[in-house]
């Protein structure tokens, strides 16, 4: 993650917060990287579940109208980076 830390830097320019959506390991991924993310790149960043979403919509979600990822779009990311 730190190693790809100016891709994702270039990738959440403007964005306040971020939420992972997901259910099962994609839900297990977003809370292994949200911590990571949010202390290199100076946002928050949150975990959401596919359930919460879909029992409590918008409320489920960080205050600051945030970008949607899926934890495997930050693995595209880190990937490509990592690319020579």
């Amino acid at each position: 993650m730190i190693a790809s830390r100016d891709s994702l830097r270039e990738f959440t320019r403007g964005i306040r917060s971020l939420a992972f959506t997901g259910s099962g390991s994609s839900e297990y991924v977003g809370d292994c990287v949200r911590v990571p993310i949010q202390n290199e790149l100076g946002i928050v960043a949150e975990s959401v579940s596919g359930g919460a979403l879909l029992l409590d919509g918008a409320k489920a979600l960080p205050v600051d109208r945030p970008d949607f990822w899926s934890p495997w779009r930050v693995r595209e990311i880190v990937l490509k980076a990592s690319e020579p």
